[in-house]
């Protein structure tokens, strides 16, 4: 399946899907996390109730509501990913922003840094474990939830999921595994890439500093 083009055709509907979603979380979740962790500490505990009831619904219910406003398969299920995925993200970034050494700030201020220095050479540095474990979890509930949406046939016939339900319906059972094992693979890998890049940006910072 590999060779004739099925394996990686109905692999590269699932990546890309999951990129998009996870892309779109990073655009979103880490900017308001920075905000309501680092910059506006009162409002965030004023909406931490509302964030909590929010992240406790399930994506895969809310896939049918965003289906009746968009009536566009593809993008529910960009969006419902991108769901799933910006809860941990987000969570890990208010963490990690409220969790950075107030002495740092005030170092920073007493040599003078501007509020955009501040931000990149302390805040954003400092949050940075925090941010790389929010998004290996939300890269792990991607693919759960792209597998989950894929599976229930309501996408254009095409993905892993879609593949996995497929050959089970119509007894292959052996297409069937191979469908799950690729999935497998893929999460594994995408997660152990971001533990390079993650690995990476901490050696050439400690080479720079």
């Amino acid at each position: 399946m590999s060779l004739n083009g099925i394996i990686p055709f109905e692999t590269a509907y699932t990546l890309i899907r999951v990129l998009i979603g996870v892309i779109l979380a990073l655009i979103v979740a880490i900017p308001l996390g920075f905000l309501l962790g680092g910059f506006f500490k009162k409002i965030e505990n004023s909406l931490n109730p509302l964030l909590r009831l929010l992240e406790q619904i399930n994506p895969l219910t809310l896939f049918h509501l965003i289906i009746l406003f968009t009536l566009i398969n593809e993008l529910a299920i960009v969006l419902v990913i991108y769901w799933a995925v910006q809860w941990p993200l987000l969570n890990n970034t208010v963490t990690g922003a409220k969790n950075v050494p107030s002495e740092f700030i005030k170092i920073g201020k007493s040599l003078n840094f501007s509020k955009s220095d501040i931000f990149w050479k302390i805040q954003l540095p400092s949050a940075l474990p925090y941010i790389f474990t929010g998004l290996r979890l939300g890269v792990i509930f991607a693919f759960l939830i792209a597998m989950g949406v894929e599976m229930m046939g309501m996408t254009t016939g095409n993905g892993l999921g879609y593949f996995i339900m497929h050959s089970q319906e119509t007894g292959y059972v052996p297409d069937m595994w191979a469908g799950v094992a690729v999935m497998t693979i893929l999460a594994v890998l995408v997660n152990y890439s971001i533990t390079l890049i993650e690995k990476e940006y901490y050696r050439i910072e400690n080479l720079l500093f």
